[in-house]
């Protein structure tokens, strides 16, 4: 099924989305936990210099 093939409506359209950012955010908090357990650690963040211009000052 193809999203113009959707039969629902725009207030299910925007629950849908409204969920799926949610989901990103906790995906975005416990990348964030990672982080900061390595800096914890004393470890530089696995990502540095890995991440493109992540981080980076130009």
């Amino acid at each position: 099924m193809t999203v113009a093939e959707n039969p629902l409506s725009l207030l299910q359209w925007l629950q849908h989305a409204k969920e799926e950012c949610l989901d990103q955010a906790i995906y975005l908090e416990r990348a964030m936990d990672e982080v900061k357990a390595q800096i914890e650690r004393g470890r530089k963040p696995e990502c540095f210099g890995t991440c493109g211009n992540v981080g980076h000052a130009e």
